[in-house]
């Protein structure tokens, strides 16, 4: 059971619609048990949502979906406290790297990985789990 803890309840949120939208696949990284209302439950600190090249890019670009994915999560979790960052494989482009910065989120470039982005949305205090 999740905690409703504004943060927990944005990143879930957030977690569904990528899912929706681009067919990634979500985990969350970090969690801590709380008591709520005399339950345990998991408040989420971390999650990463794991966006196949194909749904991430459309041509040269950012994909319409994902943009606009990146534009939400940057917004909602700013609201509650958040970060989103972009970890992308070494075979993003100048481009793709532009249109990801232009959507207010950060990134780093993985030399290592070879295909899909992670998109990692944590706690202001917990920076970026890699």
């Amino acid at each position: 059971m999740l905690a409703n803890d504004p943060y927990t309840q944005s990143v879930t949120q957030q977690a569904n619609a990528w899912q929706q939208e681009t067919g990634a696949s979500t985990e969350v990284v970090k969690a801590s048990q709380v008591v709520e209302n005399g339950q345990n439950v998991q408040r989420i600190d971390s999650q990463k949502v794991v966006v196949p090249n194909e749904k991430m890019v459309s041509g040269k670009h950012l994909a319409p979906k994902a943009k606009q994915q990146l534009v939400n999560a940057k917004s909602q979790s700013a609201k509650v406290g958040g970060n989103v960052h972009v970890i992308c494989p070494a075979s993003a482009t100048k481009t793709v790297l532009n249109d990801i910065s232009n959507t207010g989120v950060t990134y780093t470039q993985e030399p290592t990985m070879q295909n899909g982005y992670v998109v990692v949305m944590s706690r202001n205090n917990e920076g970026v789990p890699l």
